[in-house]
């Protein structure tokens, strides 16, 4: 229904973008009622970019896409690799766009 409220979905890739795809299809096809408010990559040049682009402008979305990696974040090593600018980062992009879910 227009005007209600539709949980914000951030979604992870780091090259084609495989789950991303299946998600926006499953929206556009109208199986879902949320919207992905962000795209998140570790790689400037993963395909999933061009992904987001291309929908952006066929279905008139606005997602956002942010890259966080080491070599924009480099500072000292935490959890599985993660450095911790990359985890500032991260949380701040999430919260900037108001992500309920993570995917």
């Amino acid at each position: 229904m227009s005007g209600e409220y539709k949980p914000r979905v951030a979604v992870f890739a780091s090259g084609g973008g495989t789950t991303f795809r299946a998600v926006a299809d499953a929206i556009a096809a109208g199986l879902v009622d949320f919207e992905i408010c962000l795209v998140i990559s570790d790689h400037a040049d993963a395909g999933v970019l061009q992904h987001v682009a291309d929908l952006n402008k066929q279905h008139g979305w606005q997602i956002a896409t942010k890259i966080i990696n080491k070599k924009l974040y480099p500072d000292g090593q935490q959890g599985r690799g993660q450095t911790v600018t990359e985890t500032k980062a991260t949380i701040a992009a999430l919260k900037k766009h108001k992500a309920d879910h993570l995917v």
